[in-house]
């Protein structure tokens, strides 16, 4: 799913739709997201955005990893969206990994 530019007064509900509609289909999501950045700028603040992907997450049994933009201006996002239980990581290739250790953590719980 690309959504390139949505409306940012909704765009916690149009990303909020889009993953429940896909939650069928897929295992987890990896989000890539300016939302620290650009969020501020019209009024979307991360508490919020983190606290809805998180009672997503919950709700459609599936993980969701963050992939932010700009990892460099948003150090403090990385760490804020983790604690909050949404892994954030500074690249696609970090975020694999972490799905990996996930999946493999899985397999070791279901093979004991």
């Amino acid at each position: 799913m690309d959504l390139v530019w949505p409306p940012y007064g909704e765009l916690h509900r149009i990303v909020k739709g889009c993953l429940e509609i896909m939650s069928k289909a897929v295992d987890a999501f990896l989000i890539f997201t300016y939302h620290p950045i650009m969020g501020k700028h019209y009024g979307l603040d991360d508490e919020t955005f983190a606290n809805e992907l998180r009672g997503l997450s919950d709700r459609i049994q599936k993980p969701i990893f963050l992939v932010l933009v700009y990892p460099t201006r948003e150090t403090q996002s990385l760490s804020f969206y983790t604690q909050k239980g949404i892994p954030a990581y500074p690249s696609i290739g970090r975020a694999t990994k972490g799905l990996s250790a996930l999946v493999q953590y899985s397999r070791y719980l279901r093979e004991g």
